[in-house]
């Protein structure tokens, strides 16, 4: 079952674990955790709708405009339509993130390109519905993300349905020169 794209490390380094704090507002669809988000002209973020959207990272929480404080609880899941707070996580370009495949990948795939398919989260999970689009590998950069390797994970092989990968975003927002 996809779970979107999980930040696990960082190209080159350790991870940091960095996290941002972002509006939502009534216009916001649902976000399931590690649904890939997009910045909006009104300073919000919404899910990705759109597999050529430029992403500023990956959704973690929401919470209520109603709770304030650092020890504000946040639920993994944003019903959409509210007012309110998403922790956004993988802001840092160079994050590395794991993601299921819509089918399998081989050894040769790593390097290539591939969109992310664009599912709306579980509302029960409260995941994300997001994975790696296998049928859109390509080598050119118009695709979101770039495949870095096999995610060690146990079970987890080149050839198996569903394998999971580690990706970096080709097109993350914050290496763009343009704003929104």
């Amino acid at each position: 079952m996809p779970f979107g794209l999980r930040p696990v490390n960082r190209l080159g380094a350790p991870y940091p674990h960095s996290m941002r704090e972002y509006a939502v507002n009534t216009s916001t669809p649902a976000m399931g955790l590690y649904d890939p988000v997009i910045p909006q002209t009104d300073g919000s973020v919404n899910r990705i709708t759109n597999p050529t959207q430029t992403p500023v990272g990956v959704f973690l929480g929401y919470r209520t405009t109603t709770t304030t404080g650092i020890n504000s609880p946040y639920n993994i899941y944003y019903p959409g339509s509210v007012a309110g707070f998403a922790l956004i996580g993988g802001i840092d370009p160079d994050t590395v993130y794991q993601v299921e495949c819509s089918t399998s990948l081989a050894a040769a795939d790593v390097h290539n390109n591939a969109r992310l398919t664009t599912t709306a989260p579980s509302a029960t999970s409260g995941l994300s519905q997001v994975a790696l689009d296998v049928s859109t590998l390509n080598p050119t950069q118009t695709s979101a993300s770039r495949i870095v390797g096999l995610a060690p994970i146990v079970g987890n092989d080149w050839g198996v349905s569903a394998n999971v990968v580690e990706v970096i975003l080709t097109n993350h927002f914050y290496r763009q020169t343009a704003g929104v």
